[in-house]
């Protein structure tokens, strides 16, 4: 007998409210790199060296936690 795997995927819209109540805030990178004063290219860089606690990828692009810290350099 097989099991079929399902795979749910959540769109994360910071604009949007999940229907589960766990609310969770995120920026583009732009929106990261404008806050913390560098270039989006260094927020992606970080969060590819994992050092955005909380960063998650979906598709191409990241997502911050809106209440992130900036990573040291």
């Amino acid at each position: 007998m097989h099991q079929k795997a399902i795979l749910f995927t959540r769109k994360y819209n910071r604009d949007s409210l999940l229907n589960s109540g766990d609310v969770m805030e995120y920026l583009t990178a732009k929106e990261a790199g404008q806050k913390w004063a560098i270039t989006a290219r260094m927020v992606n860089y970080h969060c590819t060296a994992g050092r955005i606690v909380g960063a998650i990828k979906k598709a191409d692009f990241w997502l911050i936690p809106a209440d992130a810290e900036k990573p040291k350099e």
